[in-house]
């Protein structure tokens, strides 16, 4: 019996990831190469390496004299893992006796998207620290050309930091997207087929951005992956519970654990993973906002 239920938590378990990644959109965006620095025993904090940078000199043909040499001094930007989510349910003797595919879709699938909610929750409050822009890059809802012009022009300033404009990122909220649907460019844009700029969740792209939408954000954020780091964790199996399981995929880990509460007589299932967000690199986001209504 015990086997039997080992092997339950395992298939639950496993089952959770795939739901997991179908409800995170802003986690898939994100630095989360870090998750393979957080290993048992290292503590909670993790020093995260930037790469250094150098400037060229130079000096004459018929310079004799000794060249000058520099050092590459990386920095560190530390990402803690301080937040443990969760979803507990209890379970009424008729829900303990349910099939796993019932189990999935009642009692898993809601657990697991409570818990990515929070995860993409705890993200969007780090990344909607980014301040809002100012100028062209505050959007006005009246003058839909507002939003395509304040695209172009958080590009450029993109372009003037010297970031690269490969991977470039733009999250929008549903306010944001409505005001881009009003623009008549934007639509004949989409129709023309640039990237299929205004279908799906993943937008398209659009003036070297890859447009997604999420209502977890305020306004609209321009950023490359490297701006932001979410570390997610299953936590340990804890010794006294009746059965529990992780499992982890692409940088996702869940555990899963069942265990009875005799306070009320039922069976308990706990779905829950700890995580840590941080921003790496200010200089590689960028705020757009809606301007504030007369």
């Amino acid at each position: 019996m015990a086997d039997h239920a080992f092997n339950l938590a395992k298939v639950y378990s496993k089952a959770a990831i795939p739901l997991l990644k179908e409800q995170l959109v802003l986690g898939r965006l994100v630095f989360r190469d870090a998750e393979r620095d957080f290993v048992g025993g290292v503590g909670t904090v993790v020093n995260i390496k930037k790469p250094g940078a150098l400037v060229a000199r130079e000096t004459t043909l018929k310079n004799k004299a000794s060249i000058t040499t520099d050092t590459v001094t990386e920095g560190t930007t530390p990402v803690t893992i301080d937040r443990h989510v969760y979803s507990a349910v209890d379970l009424t003797e008729e829900d303990a006796n349910l099939n796993v595919e019932d189990y999935a879709s009642q009692i898993l699938d809601p657990q697991v998207q409570a818990v990515a909610d929070k995860v993409e929750a705890n993200l969007a409050t780090e990344m909607n620290k980014v301040p809002a822009g100012a100028g062209s890059l505050l959007i006005d809802a009246a003058n839909p050309s507002s939003a395509y012009k304040a695209i172009k022009d958080a590009g450029i300033a993109f372009d003037k930091r010297k970031i690269n404009r490969t991977g470039r990122i733009l999250v929008v909220s549903p306010d944001i997207l409505s005001v881009l649907l009003e623009d008549d460019k934007i639509i004949r844009l989409d129709a023309a087929g640039e990237g299929g700029a205004l279908r799906d969740a993943n937008i398209g792209r659009l003036s070297g951005w890859n447009l997604f939408l999420s209502n977890q954000i305020n306004g609209a954020i321009g950023f490359t992956k490297e701006a932001f780091a979410l570390v997610v964790r299953a936590p340990r199996k804890p010794e006294g519970a009746t059965f529990a399981a992780s499992a982890d995929g692409q940088g996702y880990a869940l555990r899963y654990l069942r265990d009875y509460n005799s306070d009320t007589l039922t069976d308990r299932s706990v779905v829950s993973t700890l995580m840590g967000v941080s921003t790496l690199d200010a200089n590689r986001a960028i705020g757009l906002k809606l301007k504030p209504a007369a």
